[in-house]
């Protein structure tokens, strides 16, 4: 088991999270994360995201997840797309808009695996559920981008695993997100299980055969 108490905020303001980290890392090579953040001074009105990032190297491909699918789904538009088992190469994860922004998300995911060619990679299993997207670029660089041709891929992925989003609303052409869709600075708890996953994915999926039988949607 490892902790770690930090501090996330940004360079230049007051406003802040303080963030205890605890991993407890198995033998299988599983690694149980949990999250718990409480905010601290005034922040402002909403918050984009609340979870994590990381990369993968470019090598892997494929994406099989459990939630809503097959089509990007945020808080305020999950019900544009169906829960169900849905499998996609990750280069068709991401959407392209005129002027890029924040896309790609799938919402009240179970769990999802992300493979190369072998069939080895990595599953992500939230408590009881995540958000998910994976993207060439990471955020700050699709923030700043004008055109989709101002955006060079990078060679690896960049993963986001989130507990909640803010609701997209329309602001790019119409009103902000409805009051129960906004994120608000608050007190939170995330749990995530990570695990290493062999070529037959029905391997891992079978010891988490009672875990994936648990889960409520």
């Amino acid at each position: 088991m490892i902790r770690a108490r930090t501090r996330v905020a940004p360079p230049v303001f007051g406003f802040g999270y303080r963030c205890d980290y605890t991993y407890v890392i198995y033998g299988s090579g599983d690694v149980r994360l949990t999250i718990h953040g409480e905010p601290r001074d005034n922040w402002p009105a909403t918050l984009p995201r609340i979870g994590v990032a990381f990369s993968m190297p470019a090598a892997f491909e494929q994406a099989c997840w459990y939630g809503r699918g097959p089509g990007e789904s945020y808080a305020d538009s999950c019900q544009a797309q169906r829960l169900g088992l849905w499998r996609l190469p990750m280069a068709g994860l991401g959407t392209t808009y005129m002027r890029p922004q924040e896309n790609g998300n799938r919402t009240d995911t179970a769990w999802v695996a992300l493979t190369d060619a072998r069939g080895m990679g990595l599953m992500a299993a939230g408590g009881p559920k995540l958000n998910f997207s994976v993207q060439r670029n990471t955020a700050e660089e699709i923030a700043v981008a004008q055109h989709p041709c101002d955006l060079i891929p990078r060679d690896e992925w960049i993963v986001h695993l989130d507990l909640v989003q803010r609701g997209l609303g329309s602001a790019s052409c119409g009103p902000e997100p409805l009051p129960a869709y906004e994120l608000k600075a608050r007190p939170f708890t995330f749990d995530l299980r990570l695990s290493p996953i062999a070529p037959d994915i029905r391997t891992t999926m079978n010891c988490w055969r009672e875990e994936l039988e648990a889960v409520k949607i």
